[in-house]
């Protein structure tokens, strides 16, 4: 239980709190971008209006696009799904880190009232 209040314990909650908060802030920037990205992915936006794409009337160059866009668009959402799964981790991160500082901030109170203890003891046994 000394590690609990050791420096070392301390660096590492700090650590764990700083990459928690790096990575969450990285996590919510990337998300905006990639939804950004993909609201103005030309792929999606047919999706959205729900029109039927004529088969015999598309021209080589514009399937082409298309299937560019939409590879695009797949690729876009992955990575806003691994951000969301970055996010999560940030967040197991934070908590961790919230957890060694309580048992951190425990043990040091434990330890300040051990010395109150040993003295009242001392004064009973001296009494006695």
């Amino acid at each position: 239980m000394r590690f609990l209040g050791s420096q070392l314990f301390e660096r590492i909650i700090y650590v764990l709190a700083v990459a928690g908060v790096l990575i969450g802030l990285y996590s919510i920037a990337q998300i905006a971008n990639m939804s950004y990205r993909i609201s103005q992915n030309p792929a999606q936006q047919f999706h959205e209006s729900g029109e039927e794409l004529d088969v015999e009337a598309t021209t080589a160059p514009l399937a082409r696009g298309l299937v560019a866009a939409d590879v695009e668009l797949r690729q876009l959402i992955r990575s806003r799904a691994q951000m969301v799964v970055a996010m999560g981790v940030s967040l197991v991160l934070i908590g961790l880190a919230w957890f060694g500082y309580d048992l951190m901030k425990g043990q040091r109170k434990k330890l300040s009232e051990q010395p109150e203890k040993s003295k009242e003891q001392r004064e009973t046994s001296a009494t006695t």
